[in-house]
């Protein structure tokens, strides 16, 4: 089922007081974000619009606008690859109900004081979907702007290596971010399957598509800022060309100086102009994915795994990496130091997919088959 495209469902109270979000007028400018999108406007359509009331005991509290807003591509294309019934699709054409009515929890796969991520049922078509959830009085909405913002123009704007948002839930107390269900784990997952141990070919394969997925999203001017094994993973399981780029609490638009203030990142993958207060571009994702590429090659990181938060810090923030010495070939080298060298020098995605690592074959396996003596067989037909 194609899920490139985007519904969005919110339900916000614009009685002066009674808002629980921070600001009403950053939940207008996400819809106005929305709107203003070239690439997105004539996709998104308002399939419903109505003031609703909030009641407990027949006492009135509160009311609510709420519009629905559905993305006319997603549904055509939902219609026509989904077995779902007539009243499923009539629901999500004309969605009224809040996110609890559209999805059924199964389980929570990870949670932090700030939300939750769970494994969930779309009810009727039972498809396995993931979802973010921000819920609770206290919601920072003006920190979750930049994440919904980049999610709807990647939504709109798709690619095969970076994960699609589906449905965009902003209700009382509750936003929610839906996701296409990645059903072949992380990429951390994969490496312990394998032992930390990769043929050529396959590292090869897994870092063209992270490469590829990065080369996007500097096309659409956006930084991640948390590459690591934990946010690549793949849609299907044992397909290493199923990959794809999650998770974008982190990311950033280039030009957003407010939201690139506040440094994010993972110690250990993190670049270390992020650490330490400089000017940072698409290049610090180059930075992370050196980190990733060192693991693929070696099963080791290029900071020691069991120092202590501040030692592990320090490190990161003097780019003081040690390289494995099992990696000796002198392309994979060449790529590798490049992509871990000062910002000024570090390439982009696109010149990095142009290194001859991933032109030219493994000269390594070359050398060995030349090596190698095999046994001469004797003719059975000479005397």
């Amino acid at each position: 089922m194609s899920t490139q495209n985007l519904n969005l469902h919110h339900q916000f109270q614009s009685k002066e007081g009674n808002s629980k979000f921070q600001n009403k007028n950053q939940l207008a400018s996400v819809y106005q974000y929305i709107q203003d999108q070239e690439e997105i406007g004539p996709v998104l359509k308002q399939q419903y619009s109505n003031r609703t009331t909030q009641e407990t005991e027949n006492r009135f509290i509160s009311y609510s606008n709420t519009s629905i807003y559905s993305n006319q591509k997603y549904l055509e294309s939902y219609e026509k690859n989904s077995k779902a019934t007539a009243s499923t699709k009539m629901m999500i054409a004309h969605n009224e109900c809040h996110f609890y009515k559209k999805y059924m929890v199964e389980r929570i796969v990870k949670e932090s004081k700030l939300c939750k991520v769970v494994l969930c049922q779309e009810i009727g078509s039972n498809q396995k979907k993931v979802a973010k959830i921000y819920e609770g009085k206290m919601i920072n909405f003006e920190d979750i702007v930049p994440e919904i913002q980049t999610n709807c123009k990647l939504s709109n704007l798709p690619h095969r290596n970076i994960i699609s948002l589906i449905d965009l839930f902003i209700e009382h107390e509750l936003i929610a971010l839906v996701f296409e269900y990645q059903a072949g784990g992380t990429l951390y997952d994969f490496l312990v399957q394998k032992q930390f141990q990769l043929t050529d070919s396959e590292v090869k394969i897994i870092m063209k598509q992270i490469l590829k997925g990065l080369r996007h999203l500097q096309k659409l001017e956006i930084i991640h800022r948390d590459i690591k094994l934990d946010n690549i993973m793949f849609t299907e399981f044992n397909n290493i060309k199923s990959l794809k780029i999650i998770d974008f609490g982190c990311a950033a638009f280039i030009n957003d100086s407010k939201a690139k203030s506040v440094k994010c990142g993972t110690f250990g993958y993190i670049a270390p102009e992020i650490l330490n207060d400089q000017y940072y571009d698409y290049s610090s994702d180059i930075y992370s994915v050196g980190g990733i590429f060192h693991i693929l090659l070696s099963g080791t990181r290029i900071y020691p795994q069991f120092l202590e938060q501040k030692q592990l810090k320090d490190l990161n923030s003097q780019n003081a990496y040690k390289l494995n010495k099992s990696i000796t070939c002198p392309l994979t080298l060449d790529l590798l130091k490049s992509m871990l060298s000062q910002q000024s020098t570090r390439p982009k995605a696109n010149c990095c997919l142009k290194h001859e690592y991933f032109i030219k074959p493994d000269l390594s396996i070359t050398n060995q088959l030349q090596k190698m003596q095999f046994p001469k067989l004797r003719n059975p037909f000479r005397k």
